[in-house]
């Protein structure tokens, strides 16, 4: 369980798509989220309205420049 993990010590950007054919797992990556920030950890979840679980990899989907920005900002994060 990645929460059993935590503090991992790193800065985390999480991307979740709020139409996830995975119920559970929009509500996992909150309290994920949540509890990462809570033990100290840099945490930040977002969330891209009407996005399926497989549009997160997929270039063509409209949420993909959120995608990209967001691996961007992680790379980012872990150099400070």
């Amino acid at each position: 369980s990645p929460r059993a993990l935590l503090p991992i010590g790193i800065p985390q950007v999480l991307v979740q798509g709020l139409s996830d054919y995975i119920l559970d797992l929009v509500d996992q990556n909150r309290v994920y989220a949540r509890e990462a920030a809570t033990l100290g950890d840099t945490a930040r979840l977002i969330e891209i309205d009407g996005a399926e679980h497989l549009h997160l990899i997929e270039p063509t989907a409209a949420g993909w420049p959120t995608v990209v920005d967001s691996i961007q900002e992680a790379f980012l994060l872990a150099a400070t």
